[in-house]
């Protein structure tokens, strides 16, 4: 099969070799880890192709792995994620069939905890809620993409460490690209602890913020848009006919992390 996996595990060596058992298709594997994981000196790697990156810059993760891939057709994976059976066939499919950007059906593991359960809604409404060029599990073709929003060469910008996903995202709907959802390719996502999504949320605020380098837009803008204005107020309508009261309060209040993040990385640019 010409499609290429980039996996993109950090230190997580639990999770890289979870997400390595699920793979159910002769495809190529790239494994995108950080330069100071201290399980690299063990890690038999036969079969696979290593890639590193500086710790926390996920956009970095993303490109270095594209670049080590030899096929144009691409799965960007997370280590703590797996594929469900069939999920690389179907995004390859659809792939092969010509669209740019595909992506899958993410399944939220709730855990047993009634946070987790919070976070998984949060977590599913944000990514079923209008297609999205989001990882984990993201199908793309390489070739293609860099022509039309390709950045010195590179898809993803490492110079946005934490809104990877949202900048790909943004930078696709720019340009007319419309995001293929394979219904039938399911990933499953493992449970998140509040200190860990909280923190998550923080840094996507920050990636907001980085994303507009040198033109922010301002926090009354951010403001507005996570809380005020009519798209924001149809997608808390929408996570509470789904999801109800609870979770849409959850989402308001985790938000805010994201307000913090975003207004902490305009201090830090203002700052020099």
């Amino acid at each position: 099969m010409k499609v290429s996996i980039v996996i993109r595990c950090g230190r997580n060596l639990k999770g890289l070799r979870r997400c390595l058992k699920s793979i159910d298709q002769p495809v190529e594997v790239i494994i995108s880890a950080a330069e100071d994981a201290k399980f690299l000196k063990r890690l038999k790697i036969g079969g696979y192709v290593l890639t590193t990156h500086r710790y926390g810059n996920w956009s970095l993760a993303a490109e270095n792995g594209l670049e080590a891939a030899d096929n144009n057709d691409v799965i960007m994976m997370d280590a703590d994620s797996v594929f469900e059976p069939g999920a690389i066939r179907e995004i390859a499919r659809v792939l092969k069939n010509g669209h740019h950007l595909v992506q899958p059906r993410v399944n939220f593991l709730a855990g047993k905890s009634i946070v987790g359960r919070l976070i998984s809604n949060a977590r599913t409404h944000e990514n079923q809620y209008i297609p999205k060029a989001y990882s984990p599990g993201l199908g793309l073709k390489k070739n293609e993409l860099l022509e039309v929003i390709g950045l010195d060469g590179k898809i993803y910008n490492p110079k946005v460490i934490y809104g990877d996903d949202g900048y790909l995202d943004q930078r696709a709907k720019s340009k007319g690209i419309k995001i293929f959802v394979a219904k039938k390719a399911v990933i499953n996502h493992d449970p998140i602890n509040l200190k860990h999504e909280l923190n998550t949320i923080f840094n996507f605020g920050r990636g907001q913020r980085q994303l507009e380098l040198n033109h922010p837009r301002g926090l009354l803008v951010q403001l507005t848009e996570e809380y005020f204005c009519a798209d924001a107020k149809n997608y808390y309508s929408a996570a509470y006919k789904r999801f109800g009261l609870i979770t849409i309060l959850y989402m308001l209040f985790s938000r805010l992390f994201y307000i913090a993040g975003y207004l902490a990385e305009h201090i830090k640019n203002k700052n020099g």
